[in-house]
């Protein structure tokens, strides 16, 4: 059985220790907030840990006997998590968002090479699902792409308040999507555009009208690779 340690008992993390103990991990659920552990591991059967993040030597002494840790804590957090998973052997993923900490867990690479694990950042939502989705497109589509738009938003079944919008993830996530450069393909060549910008009105059946508009992250590498 996979032994598996997931960083933050919040929503998103949350969600990772239910899915991950259905498919048959042993799962330990780690936050600086005690309470919040504890209620994810009664909810979903798993261990809880008192951790912060940012104690080095407690997370890797965490760590140490686990196959692979899962990070849902804020993405400033990912460059010192996936240093930590690669010094002690373990298999690495997060929920990614920031283009600048992608970039620094890339440069682990060799690292994790040597140590055999991997390390797979950018594995939510957008950046994550939208990738893979928009990737098999391209890949099975015949004839020339002329274009490819990638649009996501959090929106709840039953949405509420004056945005009709539900926030699952780190506040600071979203202010970085709406303030960090945007990277973008346009005519065969990658650049940036400026976030909040290329507004539009997007709407289909049951939804709309709703307001779209470029945020960073959520291209992850595509752009690059």
């Amino acid at each position: 059985m996979p032994n598996t340690v997931v960083l933050g008992a919040g929503i998103v993390g949350s969600a990772a220790v239910w899915d991950l103990v259905r498919r048959g991990h042993a799962v330990t659920v780690a936050d600086a907030d005690s309470d919040a552990a504890a209620t994810a591991a009664d909810v979903y059967g798993a261990t809880p840990a008192h951790l912060d993040v940012e104690d080095r030597r407690a997370l890797e002494a965490l760590l140490e006997d686990s196959d692979a840790v899962v990070s849902a804590v804020p993405y400033h957090f990912g460059v010192a998590v996936a240093a930590s998973a690669v010094r002690t052997g373990v298999h690495y993923a997060d929920f990614g968002g920031n283009p600048a900490v992608v970039a620094a867990q890339h440069a682990l690479d060799d690292d994790a090479r040597t140590a055999g694990v991997l390390i797979i950042p950018d594995c939510g939502l957008a950046p994550g699902l939208v990738n893979v989705m928009a990737g098999l497109l391209i890949d099975t589509t015949s004839g020339p792409i002329r274009s490819v738009q990638m649009r996501v938003g959090a929106l709840p079944q039953e949405p509420v308040g004056a945005l009709g919008y539900q926030l699952a993830f780190s506040p600071a996530g979203l202010i970085n999507e709406y303030a960090e450069p945007c990277e973008v393909i346009e005519r065969g060549r990658r650049t940036t555009v400026e976030p909040l910008t290329r507004f539009e009105t997007v709407e289909w059946d049951g939804w709309g009208p709703l307001e779209a508009f470029a945020t960073a992250g959520g291209t992850s590498t595509m752009c690059r690779d």
